[in-house]
């Protein structure tokens, strides 16, 4: 990306002294000039883009990725559709880059649970776009379809020893979790000790190591040390890609599964296709980063997308980069004649994530530096500021997907109990944090009782002005959530009484004077140590600036039951510097000590349709509490827990989460409410708090179509401004110099990009 000189900086900085005088007025694009679609967003890292290695979940796979590469077929809003009318699946799927598809089904058979098996697919056969060409110039066909899908199970089973295992459990599930599943037709047993690891479609590794020097930077183990022990065997979910039709362009594939597949095309939806042709040196190994000035890898993200990716920068404040439209996109005769695809370029504009980051978004986003932005939990606009601006239009969308959760400790109750002392980390883990390195948490009744304690409507309706909704372990707007399992509330007398009723804290409760009758007061000065009194419990409880307002709703609720926060004010090192998803999320790498804190807030995602991995992943076992044997050095293990962060093994959860995968979609929801209810009336994991009033604000001289139920670069349409002005309307610069300085260097930004 062009570095921007000292002067022209100096320049900026001077000249917003005088802007704060002006007045801005809105000026409407000529129909001849470069269209520009600027989005702002706050708090969104970069990382990697390839699907075998990435967790897509940062600005490159979220924001880039999807215009520049493409899936054989997509969903849209109305997938739910499926569902909620008996709609085949299948019928509901959208064509891409695939024409149309074709599903075998395995048979549906009984089980030794006792339950017949239904809805799986053997085999799905595509009929491929013709016609479609990459960015580079080369042909989609059959072959580089195939060669796309066969790359991902190659590098994340590592089975050529150059691969990358972080997202292996994706797209590798255990043998065993699923015996007692198992059907005449649909039986993976030859697979089961002592056949080793690493089978897919003629490539076998009989000693999977762990990836060379690319892993062992990740997980501190030494080269060659094996990952994959019996009974730990794992079979990838597709057994292997056949090509039926082998054509220069298009043509068909069968692709074949090993696994139930309930879904049909799920496990390979998460695919999108890049050149065989630039990537051929890659075919088995991770493309890392995202820099196309990179010497080790060729330009990235080269697909077949509506956009070419042209570069971002994290090192300029403002951050971003940009794509450029693709002349040669297969589908662009029919959007321009349907008027849409009217962005030459898109300008990504990021700033740092917390509540400066969010203002200076905001203020380029009212003086129209950049024409769209989201509106959610983590880069809330500022809401009325925007309703009363008759230029821009704002889209009200469904309540997030994201649940606003505050994560309890439950590894007291796991095989990670006290009993194993100290865990032999490497010399660097949790270095930094004050929490000690040995697995503790928080007892299942003081759970409870902050769970009761917690009071929603303060932190919905005054900390977040009412733009949220009361959250649910299935979220809201999951198909399959049910309003009649109970959850808990804001109550004082069952919170207070579970305290007291209980083996553990009954006594500590009475030790410090409280009783029933006890008034608000009498809690509150246990929990201030008001008159010698001792809080009953100091929690270990870790935050982010964009959890300030729910650390404060949750410490005044918390001293309604006796309890303390160990760090009120952050000084204590309780308070993360960056984020606490960024921390949590890479805890092996950073130390973040999940195994010790005992709280910390987190927004999880529970989608609205297929949230059955994700309730795997925040549930289940992740091997099923077998293979650790006590004092076992973990700094050499790859089977570390990676989203059940709040620690909910039990055996119960991981039946009801195999049984979920292979039922029909009524007794689906069944089993997943037993879920909820397990969560949210027994073992209570997570505080359950809220989920976000959503929107999408856009400036009217672009219409944006919300076809697929997000925004999408190639359904916008430049309109312009009405041709009469509004009478008086007028945006007036913010006095302060920094938000004019951030605006002056957004506008330099989008003008001055460097097309590569």
């Amino acid at each position: 990306m062009k570095k921007f000189s000292k002067t022209f900086i100096i320049a900026i900085l001077l000249g917003s002294f005088v802007f704060p005088f002006l007045t801005s007025v809105v000026v409407a694009q000529d129909d001849d000039e470069i269209r520009r679609f600027r989005i702002g967003l706050t708090g969104t890292p970069a990382v990697d883009w390839d699907r075998a290695i990435t967790s897509a979940y940062g600005i490159i796979d979220l924001w880039y990725k999807g215009a520049a590469l493409e899936y054989m077929y997509g969903t849209n809003r109305n997938y739910d559709r499926g569902f909620s009318s008996g709609v085949p699946k299948q019928d509901t799927y959208i064509p891409i880059l695939a024409t149309s598809w074709v599903f075998d089904y395995w048979p549906e058979e009984i089980n030794s649970k006792g339950f017949i098996n239904k809805g799986g697919a053997e085999n799905i056969t595509f009929r491929l776009r013709e016609g479609v060409t990459f960015h580079d110039g080369s042909a989609w066909n059959a072959t580089v379809a195939k060669w796309n899908i066969d790359r991902v199970w190659i590098i994340t089973g590592n089975l050529t020893g150059r691969g990358d295992l972080r997202n292996r459990d994706i797209y590798w599930y255990p043998v065993a979790n699923y015996a007692d599943y198992y059907t005449e037709s649909w039986n993976l047993t030859s697979l089961i000790d002592p056949y080793p690891f690493g089978v897919y479609d003629g490539y076998f590794n009989p000693r999977p190591s762990d990836g060379g020097a690319g892993v062992d930077a990740i997980w501190g183990t030494a080269d060659d040390d094996f990952v994959a022990h019996t009974p730990y065997n794992l079979y990838p979910i597709v057994k292997r890609v056949v090509i039926t039709d082998d054509q220069a362009s298009g043509g068909e594939i069968r692709i074949e599964f090993n696994d139930w597949n309930m879904y049909g095309m799920t496990s390979v939806g998460l695919i999108r296709f890049m050149s065989m042709e630039t990537y051929a040196d890659f075919w088995d190994t991770g493309i890392y980063g995202f820099d196309n000035d990179d010497p080790l890898y060729p330009d990235h993200m080269i697909g077949t997308g509506p956009y070419m990716y042209v570069d971002h920068d994290e090192t300029a404040e403002p951050g971003g980069g940009s794509m450029q439209k693709n002349p040669n996109y297969w589908n662009r005769t029919a959007l321009e004649a349907a008027g849409w695809y009217d962005a030459d370029f898109i300008d990504i504009i990021t700033w740092p994530a917390g509540t400066l980051g969010i203002e200076s978004r905001n203020t380029a986003l009212m003086t129209n530096a950049i024409d769209f932005a989201l509106d959610n939990f983590f880069t809330p606009v500022d809401y009325d500021d925007v309703m009363s601006n008759n230029q821009i239009r704002y889209m009200e969308e469904k309540p997030s997907d994201y649940i606003t959760a505050i994560t309890l400790n439950c590894i007291d109750e796991t095989w990670w109990d006290q009993s194993w002392g100290v865990i032999n980390w490497s010399t660097t883990y949790l270095s930094g944090y004050p929490s000690g390195n040995t697995p503790d948490g928080v007892p299942r009744a003081l759970r409870k009782a902050m769970s009761y304690a917690f009071n929603y409507d303060q932190y919905i309706n005054v900390g977040l002005n009412g733009r949220a909704v009361r959250a649910s372990a299935l979220g809201v707007t999951n198909i399959y959530y049910d309003d009649t399992v109970p959850i808990a509330t804001h109550d004082l007398t069952i919170a207070r009484e579970t305290l007291l009723n209980d083996p553990i804290f009954g006594p500590i409760t009475a030790a410090q004077g409280l009783t029933a009758s006890s008034t608000d007061s009498d809690w509150q000065d246990v929990a201030n140590s008001v008159g010698g009194k001792t809080p009953i419990w100091s929690l270990e409880f870790y935050w982010d600036d964009n959890f300030e307002t729910l650390k404060n709703v949750f410490q005044t609720s918390l001293e309604d039951i006796g309890v303390t926060l160990a760090d009120e004010t952050g000084a204590l090192g309780y308070k993360v510097p960056t984020t606490i998803w960024t921390e949590a999320q890479i805890y092996w790498l950073n130390g973040f000590p999940v195994f010790s804190a005992d709280a910390w807030p987190l927004d999880w995602n529970i989608p609205e349709v297929i949230s059955e991995g994700w309730i795997d992943a925040y549930y289940a076992d992740p091997d099923d509490g077998r293979w650790r044997p006590p004092n076992y050095d973990f700094s050499d293990s790859i089977f570390w827990p990676d989203f059940n962060l709040a620690f909910t093994y039990a055996t119960e959860t991981d039946a009801w989460v195999h049984e979920m995968y292979l039922t029909n979609d009524t007794a689906r929801g069944t089993v997943m409410n037993k879920i909820a209810n397990w969560s949210q009336n027994y073992q209570y994991p997570w505080i359950f708090v809220s989920q976000s009033k959503e929107g999408y604000v856009i400036w009217k001289d672009w219409e944006m179509s919300d076809y697929w139920g997000v925004l999408s670069y190639t359904l916008l349409k430049y309109t312009g401004f009405p041709a009469a002005p509004i009478p008086g309307f007028e945006i007036g610069i913010t006095l302060t110099v920094s938000a004019v300085s951030v605006v002056s260097v957004v506008y330099v930004i989008m003008r001055k990009k460097k097309i590569h």
